[in-house]
């Protein structure tokens, strides 16, 4: 054994980084190669060498790291050799830091020599066969180098390959096209001809894209954030600084329709939006989809519409459709000021409001509103503008549920007085 050797594994690794100097791509595309030079230590064996204490623990590890690159060298020998059923087995690169840092130069990506070095000493024999088995097993690796080229330019170079080619199939049927990629004026085009000018804009759109420098897309990226935060703000949606969805508030300037509910709880919930022009409401069977989808009773299927026309809102009923504002039952088109309760069928009972609007007559709405215009309140209103006594309506429903307590009351103490009868005639016949 060498008394100055490291006992060690040594792996000297080059990266180098290859950059054409191209006036059209910014960033110049790069390809890279990594070249590694390992200097594998012998395997010891104890009784030859005589190792012992601290020498023996190294000598361990340095036959347990050859030991896994051997296992890892056979099992890609072998999925090399012959394919399995279920696919290649897993190589163990992970047993070992020596196979960790060499995996990317067996089986893979790259072209690998081995330099076995053998003694012609007989004493050396079982270690010189080992040796050359290792060796053999290591030329059964199949390697598949390929040039590590940058991927946006690989697709950069490969779609002006494509535009060129698009370009002079073009030109070989005549069709001429200027730089705005539009067929010049008077030249007849077929479909074939379309396709093909079609394919062209999309090949020159996506080759641009990939040729934006990292600021220009992190300027763009910022401003589609701005729109969509701006966007759902409008629409009601509060967002955080990460731009997730943090509530719902009203929006600022669309009118919109809010639920009211007899829970509080589930009251402002749900926010509908009358965007400019028209928004229609019906059930989910209607033929033609709504805008607004409602279900419940007296619901038709194409039910009402509201159109948003020079800041103002205006409720078109529908013919037989069941539609009160403020109370009233309404059969023709009614125009909604802020704060107006609507109804729709039995069961759905909205606010409409206009931010806009809202702004303009704060102090006077503030002056009128004494309570709140919440579930109670529209109901309340609805009964009075329909003739209805609430009051009287509310005590003849208290009234009836009496009576009905009353006569299961007494059902129930009949009941119990036959039982009674009963078992007592039982015990007496029993006496």
């Amino acid at each position: 054994m060498n008394s100055t050797s490291s006992r060690s594994h040594a792996v000297f690794t080059i990266v180098l980084t290859q950059t054409r100097l191209n006036t059209e791509f910014d960033p110049p595309p790069q390809r890279v190669s990594k070249i590694s030079l390992v200097d594998l230590a012998g395997s010891e064996r104890a009784n030859s060498t005589g190792a012992e204490g601290q020498r023996l623990k190294e000598g361990a590890n340095i036959n347990k790291s050859l030991t896994t690159l051997g296992l890892v060298i056979s099992k890609l020998a072998e999925d090399a050799g012959k394919k399995k059923k279920g696919g290649p087995r897993v190589v163990p690169y992970r047993d070992s830091v020596l196979t960790w840092l060499l995996r990317e130069n067996l089986g893979g990506n790259s072209k690998t020599a081995m330099i076995a070095a053998l003694s012609p000493a007989d004493i050396n024999f079982d270690e010189t066969l080992s040796t050359m088995r290792y060796a053999d097993r290591a030329k059964q690796i199949v390697c598949r180098a390929t040039i590590n080229e940058d991927p946006n330019a690989k697709l950069i170079r490969e779609l002006k390959e494509e535009v060129q080619r698009l370009k002079s199939l073009l030109g070989d049927r005549g069709v001429q096209i200027d730089a705005a990629g539009k067929p010049h004026s008077g030249a007849r085009t077929l479909a074939a001809e379309e396709d093909t000018i079609e394919q062209l804009k999309t090949s020159e759109k996506l080759m641009a894209q990939l040729n934006e420098t990292w600021d220009e897309k992190l300027q763009k990226t910022e401003y589609i954030k701005k729109l969509r935060v701006e966007e759902l703000r409008e629409m009601g949606l509060a967002t955080g600084t990460d731009g997730t969805t943090l509530g719902v508030f009203s929006p600022t300037k669309l009118p919109h329709l809010v639920n009211l509910n007899e829970d509080p709880l589930m009251s402002e919930c749900l926010l509908y939006y009358l965007k400019e022009g028209e928004t229609r409401v019906g059930n989910p069977e209607a033929q033609h989809k709504p805008d607004i989808l409602l279900s419940g009773q007296q619901i038709l299927e194409q039910h009402c519409r509201f159109v948003n026309e020079d800041l103002c809102v205006t409720l078109f009923p529908e013919p037989n459709a069941q539609c009160f504002v403020n109370g009233n039952l309404i059969v023709e088109p009614t125009k909604l000021t802020t704060g107006c309760r609507v109804i729709l069928g039995n069961n759905h009972v909205f606010r409409y409001n206009d931010p806009q609007e809202a702004r303009q007559s704060r102090h006077n709405l503030a002056a009128a509103a004494k309570e709140p215009l919440d579930w109670k309140y529209a109901q309340v209103e609805l009964f009075e503008k329909q003739g209805i006594d609430l009051k009287k309506e509310m005590d003849k429903k208290l009234f009836e549920m009496e009576q009905t307590f009353r006569k299961e009351m007494e059902e129930l103490e009949r009941q119990h007085k036959r039982k009674n009868n009963v078992s007592f005639e039982f015990f007496l016949k029993k006496g």
